[in-house]
């Protein structure tokens, strides 16, 4: 058995994800980070870094960051020859491993354009998908933050304004949620039951069976059914049906799975 599942909230999926959805009757679950419908100025911070390394590139204005010399090496290769996947690389290496005040002053200095922001779904969209049946909405915080770098009663209060706000929207319950960026914090059992939550995904890569925890459960990202950016059928079997499941091992290795 196969749940799709989308995170986020971006314009896109109403336009290209759910009319294929509706087209082959398929049920979904889309998380939702409700302060970026509210406020149509909000930029997700990875879409600010991919704008800056996409145009221009003015080193120069991070010149009174302090940031660590390690880090500005890996900014200054590169902004010179910026890609897809070098981009990526970055935000997902050497950005979310930096110091958490150093990355927020990092960030506060980019250059952020309103008019390059990625669309998101409007909540009319959102309660269209709802009244189908066949997208539930599902809490992703208010501000997508990284929970185990907050205070328990910050983090709980991102987890119970999104729910809270998914459920004046669309009128249904909300009590699944998904980590933002994957990261769970050490209290993450105390949040989500004061919540209201019984279930969460992380960002783990793997199947689950009857043993699995349902607040730790992992999913695939789709983009391991793509090798070279194209869509493999006989791939995506393979990795529903469990064959690289021995990469579990070699990513817990590397990440415990709370932090």
């Amino acid at each position: 058995m196969v749940a799709l599942t989308f995170d986020d909230g971006y314009g896109d999926f109403f336009e290209a994800g759910f009319p294929v959805l509706r087209a082959f009757g398929l049920p979904s679950t889309m998380f939702l980070a409700t302060g970026f419908l509210d406020h149509p100025d909000r930029f997700f911070w990875w879409d600010a870094v991919e704008d800056f390394f996409a145009g221009p590139r003015d080193l120069e204005r991070f010149a009174g960051a302090s940031l660590p010399e390690a880090f500005w090496r890996e900014l200054s290769a590169v902004s010179q020859t910026p890609s897809l996947a070098s981009t990526a690389a970055f935000i997902r290496g050497p950005l979310r491993r930096l110091d958490p005040r150093a990355r927020s002053r990092f960030l506060r200095m980019l250059p952020v354009r309103a008019d390059r922001r990625p669309a998101m779904l409007s909540w009319e969209q959102v309660r269209a998908m709802a009244a189908s049946g066949l997208v539930d909405f599902a809490a992703h915080g208010v501000t997508h933050p990284l929970l185990d770098e907050m205070e328990p009663g910050s983090a709980l209060e991102e987890v119970a304004a999104s729910k809270r706000r998914i459920e004046e929207e669309t009128g249904r319950p909300v009590t699944s949620f998904a980590y933002p960026a994957g990261r769970i914090p050490s209290y993450y059992r105390e949040m989500l039951a004061q919540a209201g939550i019984d279930l969460a995904v992380s960002t783990r890569f793997g199947p689950n069976d009857a043993r699995s925890d349902p607040l730790l459960l992992r999913r695939v990202d789709a983009r391991f059914c793509c090798p070279d950016e194209v869509f493999d059928p006989a791939y995506f079997m393979a990795v529903c049906s469990g064959c690289l499941d021995w990469l579990h091992v070699l990513r817990e290795a590397r990440h415990a799975l709370v932090g």
